[in-house]
């Protein structure tokens, strides 16, 4: 390595600063580029340029596709295509790198037109994508972060209430996005097995009390809960916690879930005699989510009841996509059940996940199957800012 030597007499003091050079300052090279006897710049361009060669001949099914994606969402035009078509490979892929960040873009907006432009959702990170090369073909992988909204729908009157937990339901269970606090319970390896057997011996000995369902649980070899059975405060403290999540069941709070024609019904009903729920803020989300089944209701991925997310089947360290977004409704225990699993997962370094296969002759329902979930996040996104406000980050 070049390094200057300076004499005590050529240095200058720069101000009145209290740290001051020393007299034999080394490697100042720190700020010079280096000589290396090509030229940086090039080397570097050129590498790039051979690697997304490569990139190009390996994956020229699966970037087409992607093009072809775009294209199908009106994020790319047929110009555009034509255009890096007869410029060759390069702006062709320059066109693929482009056509993710535009799809990201487009879902994006699609999702604040939904939850308002004029709100700040900087917190509420966007869908992420990339695409993926497997055996069997190309896939699309979207990636999302953990998040957890609790709303307080138990302080609403039994009808709103009602129809906010159905449209939410709406949300999760038809457009395919998020998953509810009392969903996430039961599938949880942390809590959902316990859980389970729990309710069969709470069930079948009703007129036991806490303590001996703990005893007769820790004794039965055959429960999960006796393997901590030398840990008798941490199966109490489950069974507390069961007990809890036992006495407040969602069905028992907020009925059956509505259809879609019966919300309608609702909205018409309090617009007509019931002013006071009708001008309640969450009446724009109930009107919204209405508006969005309309809006999906004609595609062909809706009209065929076609899934197309995919779990990744934990090759990358994924949870599905549905954890990213977790609803609670207002119980006390939901914070504890979704904080001990968002740890864990983190802990793990497990990101929410999915993927859909990139086929062509499928391109047009890829594209709906992004759109729904872009939708479903502006709602779940507009639900938040109606609870919490414009909160931003």
């Amino acid at each position: 390595m070049l390094s200057i030597q300076a004499e005590p007499a050529e240095i200058k003091r720069t101000g009145a600063h209290p740290y001051r050079p020393d007299p034999s300052a080394h490697d100042l090279t720190l700020f010079k580029q280096p000589r290396l006897g090509v030229a940086l710049d090039g080397l570097l361009d050129e590498i790039r340029y051979r690697k997304d060669l490569a990139d190009f001949e390996q994956n020229r099914a699966g970037i087409a596709a992607v093009i072809l994606l775009a294209n199908s969402l009106g994020v790319v035009s047929v110009q555009d295509i034509d255009q890096t078509v007869s410029e060759g490979w390069h702006s062709i892929y320059q066109l693929y790198r482009s056509s993710i960040n535009r799809i990201v873009e487009y879902l994006g907006h699609e999702a604040g037109m939904i939850a308002g432009l004029e709100f700040k959702h900087g917190g509420f990170g966007p869908i992420h994508l990339s695409m993926e090369k497997e055996d069997d073909g190309y896939y699309l992988y979207l990636h999302t972060f953990l998040r957890y909204a609790q709303f307080d729908l138990l302080s609403l009157g039994l009808s709103l209430r009602r129809v906010i937990y159905s449209c939410l339901h709406y949300i999760i269970r038809d457009i395919g996005l998020g998953v509810m606090s009392d969903d996430l319970l039961e599938t949880s390896i942390m809590y959902g097995e316990d859980f389970e057997i729990y309710k069969k011996y709470r069930e079948k000995n009703p007129n036991y009390n806490k303590e001996e369902l703990l005893i007769l649980m820790v004794n039965d070899e055959y429960t999960v809960l006796s393997d901590f059975a030398e840990s008798p405060e941490f199966v109490m403290e489950r069974i507390d916690l069961f007990e809890s999540i036992l006495n407040e069941r969602e069905k028992a709070k907020f009925g059956a879930i509505l259809r879609i024609d019966e919300i309608r019904a609702c909205v018409v009903n309090w617009r007509r005699s019931d002013r006071e729920t009708y001008n309640n803020p969450w009446v724009r989300f109930i009107k919204q989510t209405i508006k969005v089944w309309k809006s999906v209701k004609d595609f062909g991925i809706v009209k065929n009841r076609e899934r197309m997310l995919e779990d990744c089947e934990g090759a990358m360290n994924d949870a599905p996509i549905d954890y990213g977004y977790t609803i609670g409704v207002g119980f006390e225990w939901e914070d504890s059940v979704v904080d001990k699993v968002y740890r864990v997962m983190a802990q793990a370094d497990e990101t929410p996940m999915a993927k859909i296969k990139l086929q062509p002759v499928a391109i047009s329902r890829t594209a709906e199957r992004l759109t729904m979930i872009a939708r479903a996040r502006g709602l779940i996104r507009m639900a938040e800012i109606i609870q919490f406000g414009d909160e931003g980050e």
